[in-house]
């Protein structure tokens, strides 16, 4: 026999379902005033707000249920999504771990959970909470979107556009979907596919940043920087706290023009997921650039060994200003950044840091300084090193100039493919006449050159170089260092070592647009792609200025 309570309740059900929210908010209503204690009918009067855009209503209407009625798992979830909504992280997560503890089969506290955790850069966990959610719910097209985002986050494009194009399938209206696809066609490097798919998405929904981000990122590497640098602008004012686009924006404004605005923007990477969960809680207070005099500065590496190679130089800046400097960095480079100018201290754990007043991430130097390219502080050498490190390991024997090679980057940095290239493409440069050629490449890409099949064409120094200060000594006896956009061409400008290095059709910033001179490094020659991926051609660039430089001779 069916109750007058449930004949409500269907009722109010079917009015929800057909979006009649007044209606539905109504008759909870009229229940409630008979019956102030009805979970159900508190549970759907909260979903009728939530529907109806008044999140808080909600959110005290379903806790109200579910302090009433705790068991309903589907009554945790919409709570989750509803906290989610309204910026309650952990309280969002605390709701969604008690759906899924009461009924893991369904999809949407999974939802909750991954965006949390892609929210604060943990991609694995993500992709992980994005992965049951599919598992619940294969027809979610919006958890394989999720999924295919964190794949693509992961570095797994390929993984990603299958995930995106299953759930384009279920949902071709998906506006979400597109907007990831055309980020994991532009990481697989079809710019256009990934300009297509932006546009697309555009159409369906003109006001989805993450949208305007990925075209932006296709533009760019198209070499459309005007275009790239309005797709990330248009982000901004559609979403004025997007760190990604701001971000972005700076590498735009960067590789143009060193200027305040941009180095201003360029301070949006600490709200990145990525850097985001790296960042420690010090307790010292930013240094703002203003003299200090007796106070401890405790400047920190934050990024790749490159990054640490081209930005220590600044410390000679900030010294004078400082009663004391100290720089934190990764044990591998402690060595070297001892040598720098300015640099009184090297801590290997931040967690030694003793009695500092101030700290600074070593990237925030330049804004302080207010670098342009004229004002850049050039002067090498800045880092040292003692050569005879190939005599001392019997490398030595041998007329000709010595040329060191490096032709890859870490494999996991996002855009290492675009930067770097291969030991088969850079091969073409051991028959130069004159020249005895030794590799400084290190980690999988070295797997390259075992592969091969090179005799005694050139030297492997990877089994002697045990750190980068054993870089550096072998840099000091090499005439010339060929490389792609690595660690090691900093490290050798930053050495006054004679470097020619080799760049993608889009570069990152620091090496501008045009020319083939850095002011960053004065005795580094820049060889660029003239279309993207064309390396061939920059090989041969290379390999006839080697030529003629060996002739010379």
């Amino acid at each position: 026999m069916v109750t007058d309570t449930e004949n409500e309740l269907a009722r109010v059900r079917d009015l929800l379902r057909a979006g009649r929210l007044v209606e539905a908010a109504d008759a909870c209503n009229a229940r409630l005033q008979h019956h102030p204690d009805d979970a159900e009918a508190l549970y759907f009067a909260g979903i009728a707000a939530h529907l109806g855009g008044d999140q808080i209503k909600a959110e005290t209407l379903i806790e109200r249920s579910l302090a009433i009625e705790p068991a309903p798992a589907q009554g945790w979830a919409n709570l989750a999504a509803i906290r989610l909504a309204g910026g309650k992280s952990e309280p969002a997560r605390t709701a969604a771990q008690a759906a899924i503890e009461r009924d893991p089969a369904l999809a949407g506290p999974w939802l909750v959970i991954g965006n949390l955790e892609m929210r604060d850069g943990r991609t694995t966990a993500a992709r992980q909470a994005f992965a049951h959610a599919v598992e619940a719910d294969p027809s979610d097209a919006d958890a394989l979107s999720n999924l295919g985002a964190a794949m693509l986050e992961a570095g797994d494009a390929k993984a990603a556009v299958i995930a995106l194009e299953k759930a384009m399938a279920l949902d071709p209206g998906s506006a979400g979907a597109l907007a990831n696809l055309a980020g994991a066609r532009q990481a697989m490097g079809d710019y256009d596919s990934a300009v297509t798919a932006a546009e697309c998405a555009l159409r369906i929904n003109p006001a989805l940043p993450e949208a305007l981000i990925n075209l932006g990122l296709a533009f760019r590497q198209q070499g459309r920087i005007d275009d790239a640098a309005g797709a990330y602008r248009r982000a901004i004012a559609l979403a004025p706290d997007s760190a990604e686009a701001h971000f972005n924006l700076s590498q735009i404004l960067l590789l143009q023009r060193l200027s305040q605005d941009a180095w201003g923007e360029y301070e949006w990477r600490w709200r990145r997921g990525e850097l985001a969960a790296l960042v420690r809680d010090f307790p010292e207070p930013l240094w703002d650039g203003r003299p200090a005099p007796g106070k401890h500065l405790f400047v920190h590496m934050e990024q790749g060994f490159g990054d640490a190679f081209q930005f220590v130089r600044y410390c000679a800046l900030a010294r004078p200003l400082v009663g004391k400097l100290s720089v934190g960095c990764d044990a591998r480079v402690a060595d070297l950044m001892r040598t720098a100018p300015g640099v009184d201290a090297v801590i290997s754990d931040a967690a030694e840091v003793r009695n500092a007043d101030f700290r600074l991430p070593m990237m925030s130097l330049p804004r302080l300084f207010e670098t342009t390219a004229a004002s850049i502080p050039a002067d090498v050498p800045y880092l040292q090193a003692t050569g005879g490190f190939l005599a001392r390991h019997g490398l030595d024997a041998g007329a000709g100039l010595k040329i060191g090679l490096c032709w890859s980057g870490s494999t996991t940095f996002k855009n290492n493919r675009n930067r770097s290239t291969n030991f088969r493409t850079m091969r073409r440069l051991l028959d130069v006449a004159g020249c005895r050629f030794f590799s400084l490449q290190m980690d999988t890409p070295r797997q390259q050159l075992l592969d091969a099949d090179i005799g005694d064409e050139i030297v492997d120094l990877a089994p002697v170089l045990k750190s980068f200060s054993d870089t550096a000594s072998a840099m000091q006896d090499l005439d010339l260092v060929i490389s792609t956009d690595t660690s090691v061409p900093h490290l050798a400008g930053a050495l006054a070592r004679p470097v020619w290095i080799m760049l993608h059709r889009a570069p990152d910033w620091r090496w501008g647009l045009f020319g083939d001179i850095s002011p960053w490094y004065p005795t580094a020659k820049l060889y660029r792609q003239p279309a993207a991926g064309d390396w061939a051609s920059v090989v041969d660039a290379v390999r006839n200025a080697l030529a003629g430089k060996a002739g010379a001779e």
